[in-house]
């Protein structure tokens, strides 16, 4: 009979306890990896990253052997800036060869 008492009592407690805090889900996490105030991604999406791409100079020759290296991949695309469009595109119609720059 004391056993049996003995845990009802644990249970007691533990049940009190549980219900005198918030759920884990509703707790604040407070630790160091965490922001203290939120940052500037909320800005950043949806913005393309043009700069890191535009007027870098490629070869010929490394154009060419990209396009053949990549010609049957669903990231294969001729004109990154305006859209991979993969959900139209069928395997077949994955653009044509790159431009090639008179440089």
């Amino acid at each position: 009979m004391d056993r049996t008492m003995a845990v009802l009592w644990v249970l007691v407690l533990l049940v009190a306890g549980a219900m005198g805090q918030d759920s884990l889900l509703n707790t604040c996490m407070d630790a160091k990896h965490h922001k203290a105030e939120p940052g500037p991604e909320g800005q950043l999406y949806g913005q393309p990253g043009l700069p890191r791409i535009l007027h870098v100079p490629l070869c010929q020759e490394d154009c060419e052997q990209w396009w053949e290296d990549c010609r049957d991949a669903l990231t294969c695309k001729d004109n990154w800036h305006k859209g991979l469009g993969l959900a139209l595109r069928s395997v077949g119609a994955l653009g044509s060869p790159p431009h090639r720059s008179p440089w």
